[in-house]
């Protein structure tokens, strides 16, 4: 199965890599089962240290990142900064027991998509929808903005080789007429008799 989201699965069905920064496997097991219970088809790996998680995130690719906000080790939310050092534009929901408002509002700030509580996991597929959808969004930016700068670069192109084959053109007609305003000089120098001398 693919990272990515199959254009011709059902429109209900989503083919899903799923990374879960989590130490329960019961807890992951959960989150699994809420997510295939909305029709998603997810295919999925558990990181439960930082390094692990680096370690898979430079292997492997994956459509979304599910974390728990609280581990022995680390705290889910360092992840954001894993991904921003390794250039990962991968969504994260923060999965967690609990979450004040404050803290919530600091992961939001740090670059989480969004945070689902544990006890609340009805919320999570339709918020796993929405973090796709914005990535999707951002991409078609991105390579929007990208296709701009291209044809602005290639109208430079354009802009300059016209104005240096006007120069080439402009040249001979230049010389020409330099050579004809030479002729008529010497020409009536010719004709023109000297001046007298006088004392």
């Amino acid at each position: 199965m693919t990272g990515t989201a199959r254009p011709d699965c059902d429109p209900g069905t989503i083919a899903l890599r799923v990374l879960l920064v989590e130490d329960n496997p019961a807890d992951a097991e959960l989150v699994l089962r809420r997510l295939q219970q909305d029709g998603l088809s997810v295919a999925s790996e558990m990181a439960q240290t930082a390094d692990e998680f680096t370690q898979r995130v430079r292997a492997n690719h994956y459509d979304i990142i599910l974390a728990d906000y609280n581990l022995p080790q680390w705290r889910g939310v360092n992840a954001l900064a894993i991904l921003r050092s390794e250039g990962l534009d991968i969504p994260l929901i923060l999965v967690t027991g609990s979450l004040g408002e404050e803290k919530a509002v600091e992961c939001i700030k740090q670059g989480a998509t969004d945070y689902v509580l544990k006890d609340s996991l009805a919320r999570l597929p339709e918020s796993v929808r929405r973090a796709l959808q914005e990535k999707r969004l951002r991409e078609q930016r991105k390579q929007m903005e990208e296709e701009l700068a291209r044809k602005v670069e290639e109208l430079g192109r354009k802009t300059q080789i016209e104005e240096q084959n006007r120069e080439l053109e402009l040249r001979p007609r230049e010389a020409e007429q330099a050579t004809r305003l030479k002729s008529a000089f010497l020409a009536s120098m010719s004709t023109t008799p000297p001046a007298p001398f006088t004392r």
